[in-house]
């Protein structure tokens, strides 16, 4: 099966590519920037239709909260318009959607978050996200899975920089007033393939890591797990962010679950994910 991945090049879009790789009979379609720009709308259906791959994993986006804040307008284009075009290619070559989003639909006021609550976003990356989750829907097969704090080697999230940060004696400062599921990236690529291969029943489900936790006890729980000293500064999300978050936005994965397919918590991952970083830096020092 050929299967066209969004975002190609960035951390979720990379462990996809290798993931099918690794499938008998499968071919990963790295679509990233070089090949479509994404803020021309107008070549997107027509790329596809030219591509003719038989399933799309769709997780470009623009995911920085405070740069969609700061521009609105290329947040809508690409997390939204370009997304209706995606969905519009979906349906011409009737094949299967699924599209990554995000905890950030949600604003964060009841906690915990089931697949059917509905999204209450507040603040224009979260807007835009569940616009985007509202056009996929308008294709009868789709696949929409939100997730949340991402982290991974490469990444450029508050958490994937941490060794990075650490590494460099920079002091830490993270939230203790914002909750959510750290997610890790390898773990969730897995598991997004497993659900186009075992042909799921199409719909919305939530795949997070499974402990929830703030900033300053991801924080925390690295430092414990590496035995690394560094300084950690907790402060209040409003001191460090421009753009608004929602104070708790844990996912329940319900729906998954109850099929076998789960990312384990962050914790388990940690000690790979420094070791990782850590070759990471060796192997770029000249």
């Amino acid at each position: 099966m050929k299967v066209a991945v969004t975002g190609a090049t960035g951390l979720v879009g990379r462990h996809l590519l290798r993931v099918i790789a690794a499938k008998p009979d499968w071919m990963p379609i790295p679509v990233s920037r070089a090949f479509l720009d994404l803020r021309e709308t107008d070549r997107i259906v027509p790329f596809f239709l030219n591509l003719r791959p038989q399933a799309i994993i769709h997780t470009a986006a623009v995911t920085g909260v405070d740069a969609c804040e700061a521009q609105p307008d290329l947040a809508e284009r690409v997390n939204h318009l370009a997304t209706v075009e995606i969905t519009k290619a979906a349906e011409h070559l009737d094949i299967p959607l699924l599209y990554l989003s995000t905890d950030f639909v949600f604003d964060g006021q009841k906690g915990r978050y089931r697949e059917e609550d509905p999204p209450h976003p507040i603040n224009v990356y979260g807007r835009t996200k569940w616009q985007g989750e509202q056009a996929v829907q308008q294709w009868e097969k789709h696949y929409i899975v939100r997730t949340s704090w991402i982290f991974g080697v490469g990444g450029k999230t508050f958490f994937s920089q941490l060794p990075h940060r650490i590494q460099q004696g920079q002091p830490i400062q993270a939230t203790t007033d914002q909750w959510s599921c750290p997610t890790y990236a390898p773990a969730l690529a897995e598991q997004l393939v497993r659900i186009l291969e075992e042909g799921l029943p199409y719909g919305i489900y939530h795949l997070p890591g499974e402990e929830a936790a703030t900033p300053m006890e991801f924080v925390e729980t690295l430092q414990r797990t590496v035995g690394v000293r560094f300084d950690a500064v907790p402060v209040p999300r409003e001191k460090i962010h421009r753009a608004p978050r929602p104070r708790m936005t844990i996912l329940e994965n319900h729906l998954l679950k109850a099929l076998g397919i789960w990312v384990p918590g962050y914790s388990q991952f940690l000690r790979k994910f420094w070791q990782d970083a850590v070759g990471e830096k060796r192997r770029h020092i000249p």
